[in-house]
């Protein structure tokens, strides 16, 4: 390849990467921290916001927050070693359908396919459309209690403690 200033430029790689399949997830990896940066806790805890985006400004930011769910049943969970791994059944659901397979998981509201917690959600979205609020550090623009009362909805599908 030539520049305008006929300064050859050679590409370096090792050879056994030119050969290897690029994975799609590292490109896309790649491009969002091109595109955009990632919060490390909080309301927004590992979504990725676009450049020039402040989700603290928009009232609207409040579907796309996360609730981090953490179920306490350790009878419920076998923590050995998975012997037979299947990814398809193991894989995560952000939809909260199915019942997560681990202790912990983070759902981003607007992706939570549940009637009752949607329900909720939009009551909790109309009272604060209606108020002049601020948003909290660690709860956004949802007070205490109303995040508490959707973990609450979202326990009591799968009967967690």
């Amino acid at each position: 390849m030539k520049c305008q200033s006929n300064v050859e430029i050679r590409v370096k790689f090792k050879y056994n990467q030119a050969r290897k399949p690029i994975s799609t997830q590292y490109i896309k990896l790649k491009t969002l921290a091109m595109l955009s940066f990632n919060y490390k806790n909080g309301p927004w805890k590992h979504a990725y916001v676009k450049f020039g985006y402040n989700p603290e400004e928009n009232k609207y930011a409040i579907d796309y927050q996360i609730i981090d769910l953490v179920v306490q049943d350790k009878d419920e969970y076998n923590y050995e070693q998975i012997k037979d791994f299947n990814p398809i059944k193991n894989a995560y659901d952000p939809s909260y359908r199915e019942k997560p397979q681990n202790y912990r998981h983070m759902y981003m509201i607007c992706e939570i396919i549940d009637d009752n917690v949607q329900k909720a959600f939009k009551k909790i979205r109309e009272k604060i459309e209606k108020t002049d609020r601020i948003p909290n550090k660690k709860t956004g623009w949802m007070d205490n209690s109303d995040l508490k009362r959707l973990q609450k909805i979202m326990k009591d599908k799968f009967k967690f403690k």
